[in-house]
């Protein structure tokens, strides 16, 4: 069935918006009712004392965990890595991947931000053959543990230790063009990594570390700093018409919008995959991309951009970083009038998910802190009646 002519918005809508990437919200919201009550629940969620709690709680156990706690955070990625496979067939391409190498070679993953590393045991799980290589945060520097058992002993897993976004050589930066003033001039990895080998699968699955001392001038830019070297790195690695898995967040947010847009562009097919478990009411998902033309004009052009927005916001100063994030009002409606239709398909389940996890979440905690108060007044289908719930 084709999608539904998508609501346009009008000029009254988008005047009085200080900032024009507002305009692709209120887009968003004009065309999808779900993202409209889901916005209302984050909006009621930030206030909730107990759902604040549980993030805190949460952050807490990601920055201090036990070992209990670590085996249960890589049980968790694995579980989500296996369900995407059910949802997507990820792992199917390993196994029917035209081979024409001489000598053949075996079929392979490169994950980019791989602790606790469940996504590669996944992987190994559906096929044990498989060759990971992996690129992680060193645990002193602020990283967490490889916690697939027995990783350290098998020949087919190696694992560099490393800042994936200080991969300079990756990026086209060369020793001379990094100023000796710079905060980070001692830092930047001269290297390439795995600079002979391909891959069929690209986890690019990095979130920014708590726990990592970075330099000022990275605090504001660092998430896109992440995701541009991570991009980067995996389309440089990536074997023609193999598979991309992006970690992203809030499909609405103009950033992820365009991000979207890019790896669209480049890609035979694109799903946006969010688990129903422990991560359901974050604004967290992955973007699986399958068939990429690495090779075609589109990622090219692609790859291009995202070096010269890290070398930006590594790089350049903070007017220089203001400026490149500067949209106006016609790259905006140039983005709805192009892919405004596409993305409202792609989120539409990612955003149905969360406001259902939210709902369920946040109607827990107010029908539990009230419970005593209904019994007199009505019954609880009276209050559920009163608050909007039915």
């Amino acid at each position: 069935m084709a999608d539904p002519t998508p609501t346009p918005t009008s000029n009254a809508e988008t005047t009085p918006s200080p900032d024009p990437r507002d305009n692709l919200r209120i887009y968003l919201e004009a065309n999808n009712p779900t993202l409209t009550r889901l916005n209302a629940l984050r909006k009621t969620g930030w206030q909730n004392p107990t759902l604040s709690h549980t993030f805190s709680t949460h952050r807490l156990l990601s920055t201090s965990p036990t070992s209990s706690t670590k085996d249960t955070f890589y049980h968790m990625m694995l579980s989500i890595g296996l369900a995407m496979h059910t949802r997507t067939w990820l792992f199917a391409a390993l196994a029917r991947r035209p081979n024409t190498d001489t000598p053949p070679s075996p079929p392979a993953i490169l994950d980019l931000g791989m602790a606790p590393g469940g996504f590669s045991g996944a992987a190994l799980a559906k096929h044990p053959d498989v060759l990971i290589r992996g690129v992680s945060l060193p645990v002193s520097a602020g990283g967490h543990e490889i916690r697939i058992p027995a990783w350290e002993t098998n020949p087919n897993i190696s694992i560099r230790f490393a800042d994936v976004t200080m991969l300079a050589a990756d990026m086209d930066i060369s020793p001379f063009e990094i100023p000796a003033s710079h905060p980070d001039h001692g830092k930047f990895l001269h290297e390439r990594v795995f600079p002979s080998e391909t891959f069929d699968i690209v986890f690019c699955g990095a979130q920014v570390s708590r726990d990592q001392t970075r330099a000022a001038y990275r605090e504001g830019r660092e998430h896109f700093r992440l995701r541009t070297s991570q991009l980067v790195l995996a389309m440089q690695r990536l074997r023609q018409g193999g598979s991309l898995v992006v970690l992203l967040g809030r499909a609405d947010s103009w950033e992820t919008a365009v991000f979207l847009r890019g790896i669209d562009a480049f890609s035979k097919s694109l799903e946006l995959f969010k688990g129903e478990g422990a991560h359901a009411k974050r604004s967290t998902f992955y973007a699986v991309a399958q068939g990429v033309d690495v090779e075609g004009e589109a990622a090219r052009a692609q790859v291009e951009a995202w070096k010269a927005w890290w070398r930006v916001c590594t790089l350049g100063s903070e007017q220089e970083c203001e400026e490149m994030w500067r949209v106006g009002e016609e790259e905006v409606e140039e983005l709805i009038e192009g892919f405004g239709r596409r993305l409202l398909h792609l989120a539409a389940p990612v955003w149905k998910t969360q406001a259902d996890a939210l709902g369920r979440v946040l109607e827990k905690d107010e029908v539990s802190g009230i419970e005593k108060g209904w019994r007199g007044k009505g019954g609880r289908g009276a209050w559920r009646r009163k608050n909007g719930w039915v």
